[in-house]
């Protein structure tokens, strides 16, 4: 994350590639957050994570983990890891609220799954004349 704040900075302000003054803002509001998260208990969302609540209780969802980004980087295919990503985050889900589905998940991360699921409205079929 510190690149990427670093780089916003540079970027937006016109800094030199290797800002001093960029490296210590980032520094400085990063230990300002910091003091804030652990002062009122909260914890910030990391990169590639989802918050699903219910009821105001929910677990971050990783859509793609560490782990899961290093297999695919030595080779595993992208549908194996899709698969093993959704039952992690389907299990996390099920924790929280016992009646949750796969189709729920879908919903928040893999909308081209509910294409098949759908019903279509088809004015010109045979039921509608």
């Amino acid at each position: 994350v510190r690149p990427v704040q670093v780089s916003q900075l540079q970027q937006r302000f016109e800094l030199a590639p290797r800002s001093q003054l960029a490296e210590a803002v980032v520094d400085k509001v990063n230990e300002v957050l910091a003091g804030h998260e652990a002062a009122t208990c909260t914890r910030r969302m990391q990169p590639g994570e989802l918050l699903l609540e219910v009821e105001g209780v929910g677990p971050p969802i990783a859509l793609l983990s560490p782990e899961w980004s290093q297999k695919l980087a030595s080779g595993f295919k992208v549908s194996a890891v899709r698969r093993h990503l959704e039952y992690e985050q389907l299990q996390a889900c099920l924790g929280l609220e016992e009646s949750f589905d796969l189709e729920q998940l879908w919903r928040w991360t893999d909308q081209k799954e509910l294409v098949g699921k759908c019903v279509l409205y088809k004015p010109f079929a045979h039921e509608y004349f």
